[in-house]
C-alpha cells in the first residue's frame, strides 16, 4: 500500500505534488498559506506572505500568476506594500470594502519590533488605501495567526494578537519543534469600531492554572467567533495538551479567565469559525494524545468538530488528515492529565517510525472559509522521514473543498 492510498479525504486525494478532485485529472491546490475572500463576481482571491495575491475563477482548481499588493495612495502606478508576515486578515467588510491586515518589522531606535497594519480596498482588492497602524502597545512585538482578523455582526473588527517571549540558552540542545527551550506568549485583543481607522487593545490573556496556584501557561495564536447566545468565544493553543477557551460578553473588551477545555491539542494552532448557514461553531485542530505527541505525531492528525452550545461541548468529530501509525478514532481520549509534553521526546536522531510509510505526514496551520454551500479548509502539508531531520518532501498547501453537510456526517 502506498502513501496515496492512506490519504483519501472527503472529495480529495493526495496525488504526487498536489491534489486531485474526484474524477479530475489536474491538481487542485492553493499556491501559499494566507487568507481568502470572494469578489463580487464570484472569483476567489488569496493573499499570502510577502503581500502577493493570486486569483481563481474556477473554485480554486487553478490560480493566476501571483501579483504584488500595491499601495494606491502613492501617486503613479503604486508601490508594493512591504510585509514580512503572513496575511493576518483578508475579508469583506460590512461597508462593502475589503480589509487587509499584515505585519512588518519596524525600526525602533537601534532595534526593531514587529507591528501590525491595516488597509482597505474599494475595487475588490486590486489596489489599496494608505495603511493605518493596528499596534497600540509601545515596545511590544505583536504577531497573529494568519487569517484571524474577523468582523462582528455590529461592525467591530477584532484581531487576537500575541506577544512572544523566548530565549535560546547557550549550551543547551535545541531539540525539535516548539518548547524544547522556554517559550511563552500572551494574547491581546485588538479592536476597531471604525473599520480600521483607530484601534484599541485589551490587557494580556494567558492561562492561570488552578486559578494561579499552578502557575501560568501561554495563550497564543487565538481565534475569535460570535456564539449563538450573543457572546464571543476565543480558542487558543497552549503547552499543556489542551485547547484554551475564554468568553467575552461586551464585544471583546473584557474576557473571562482563560480555562482549559477537554479538547486534546499538541501546542499547535487551533482554527475556530462560525458556520454561516447554521450558526454553529467549527474547530479544526491537531487532536492528539500525550503519547502520540512524545512519539512525534503531534501534528499528524487534523480533526474537525462542531459545537451547538456556544463552545461548551463538541460533537460530530471527523478526521481530515491522519498519518499512518496513528489511531483512526475520530474522538481522541487521553488518560494523561493536562501538562507540558515535549514533542518527539521519545524519539532520537535517526529514529524512523515503525509505520508503513516510514515517516510522518504533517498537517497543521489550518484556515477555513465558507463560500455558498461549501467549506474550504486548507493547511500546511509535508512528509518527513525523521523528526530530527530538516528534510521535508511533498511540501505544499493542501485544500479540501467539501459540502458543509460533511462536517455533520
Amino acid at each position: 500500500m502506498n502513501r496515496r492510498d492512506f490519504l483519501r479525504t472527503g472529495t480529495l486525494v493526495l496525488a504526487g505534488s498536489g491534489l486531485l478532485a474526484a474524477n479530475e485529472s489536474k491538481p487542485l491546490k492553493i499556491p501559499f498559506k494566507g487568507d481568502m475572500f470572494q469578489r463580487d463576481d464570484g472569483r476567489l482571491v488569496l493573499a499570502g506572505r510577502g503581500l502577493v495575491y493570486s486569483v481563481s475563477d474556477d473554485g480554486a482548481q487553478r490560480w493566476s500568476q501571483t501579483r504584488e499588493v500595491l499601495d494606491s495612495s502613492i501617486p503613479g502606478k503604486g508601490r508594493p506594500v512591504k510585509s514580512n508576515s503572513h496575511v493576518l486578515g483578508l475579508l469583506r467588510l460590512r461597508s462593502g470594502r475589503v480589509g487587509l491586515c499584515y505585519g512588518r518589522w519596524q525600526p525602533v531606535n537601534n532595534d526593531r519590533r514587529q507591528e501590525i497594519f491595516f488597509r482597505t480596498s474599494v475595487d475588490e482588492g486590486r489596489s489599496w488605501s494608505a495603511e493605518t497602524c493596528v499596534t497600540p502597545l509601545p515596545g511590544d512585538d505583536l504577531y497573529a495567526f494568519h487569517g484571524s482578523l474577523t468582523q462582528l455582526s455590529d461592525g467591530r473588527l477584532i484581531l487576537p494578537a500575541y506577544t512572544s517571549f523566548s530565549h535560546n540558552y547557550v549550551g543547551r540542545p535545541k531539540g525539535i519543534g516548539h518548547t524544547w527551550l522556554p517559550e511563552y506568549y500572551a494574547t491581546h485583543m485588538l479592536y476597531s469600531d471604525d473599520e480600521g481607522e483607530t484601534w484599541n487593545a485589551t490587557g494580556a490573556l494567558f492561562h492561570w492554572k488552578d486559578l494561579g496556584h499552578g502557575g501560568s501557561a501561554p495563550c497564543g495564536e487565538a481565534c475569535v467567533a460570535e456564539t449563538a447566545d450573543g457572546r464571543l468565544i476565543m480558542l487558543a493553543r497552549s503547552t499543556n495538551m489542551r485547547v484554551l477557551r475564554s468568553y467575552s460578553s461586551d464585544g471583546g473588551a473584557r474576557w473571562t479567565l482563560v480555562e482549559m477545555t477537554d479538547l486534546n491539542n499538541s501546542n499547535a494552532p487551533v482554527r475556530l469559525a462560525r458556520i454561516p448557514s447554521t450558526g454553529d461553531l467549527l474547530i479544526v485542530w491537531n487532536q492528539v494524545t500525550a503519547k502520540e505527541h512524545r512519539d512525534g505525531y503531534g501534528r499528524s492528525r487534523l480533526s474537525t468538530a462542531i459545537s451547538q452550545d456556544s463552545g461548551r461541548s463538541w460533537r460530530y468529530f471527523k478526521t481530515l488528515e491522519l498519518s499512518p501509525g496513528m489511531d483512526d478514532s475520530r474522538r481522541v481520549e487521553d488518560t494523561d492529565p493536562p501538562r507540558f509534553v515535549r514533542t518527539g521526546s521519545d524519539t532520537s536522531p535517526g529514529t524512523v517510525p515503525n509505520n508503513p510509510i516510514k515517516g510522518y505526514i504533517r498537517a497543521s496551520y489550518p484556515n477555513v472559509h465558507f463560500f455558498g454551500d461549501k467549506v474550504y479548509i486548507d493547511h500546511d502539508h509535508w512528509f518527513r522521514p525523521n523528526l530530527w531531520s530538516s528534510e521535508k518532501r511533498d511540501v505544499y498547501q493542501k485544500l479540501h473543498v467539501l459540502p458543509v453537510d460533511w462536517l455533520y456526517s
